[in-house]
C-alpha cells in the first residue's frame, strides 16, 4: 500500500500534469489501459469541476490523495471553493443532451466507488473520492 498526497492549483498545467501522473500510477501497478484510462477521465472531470465550480473557472488551490491498496486505486480531490451543494450524488440518469452534470455522470459510470461529501479540509469545498478496482490477473 502506498499513498501520495499532491497540493496544487487550478492552473492548467499543473492540472495535466498530474492527472498523466495518476494515469502511470494506474499502469505501473498493473492496470490495464482501459482502467487507467477510465481513471484518467474521472480525475480529470473531477479536477475540471473543481475549476469550473469550486473556482468559478479561476485559479483556487486544490489537494489531491492518490493511494493504492491492491487491487485499488482511490483518488480524492478535495478543493476549498464553493461547495457542491446540489449534487451530493452520482446522477443515476443520463444528463439533458445539453445539460451540464455529464462529469458526474461519466464518473459515476467509469470508476466503481464514488464519494461525494464537504471537504474536511475547509468549512467550504468538496471532496470527490473515487475508487476503481483493477482485474489483476
Amino acid at each position: 500500500m502506498w499513498k501520495l498526497s499532491v497540493h496544487l492549483t487550478t492552473a492548467l498545467p499543473e492540472l495535466r500534469a498530474v492527472r498523466h501522473l495518476v494515469a502511470f500510477a494506474c499502469r505501473n501497478e498493473g492496470g490495464t489501459d482501459i482502467e487507467s484510462g477510465l481513471i484518467e477521465i474521472s480525475f480529470g472531470e473531477a479536477l475540471a469541476n473543481a475549476r469550473l465550480h469550486a473556482h468559478a473557472s479561476g485559479t483556487g488551490q486544490i489537494m489531491v490523495d492518490i493511494a493504492y491498496d491492491r487491487p485499488a486505486m482511490t483518488v480524492s480531490v478535495y478543493n476549498d471553493g464553493s461547495p457542491l451543494l446540489d449534487r451530493s450524488a452520482i446522477p443515476d440518469a443520463r444528463p439533458e443532451e445539453e445539460s451540464r452534470g455529464w462529469g458526474l455522470y461519466v464518473i459515476g459510470r467509469a470508476m466503481d466507488e464514488v464519494e461525494i461529501q464537504r471537504s474536511p479540509h475547509s468549512d467550504r469545498g468538496t471532496l470527490i473520492r473515487m475508487t476503481k478496482n483493477f482485474a489483476l490477473v
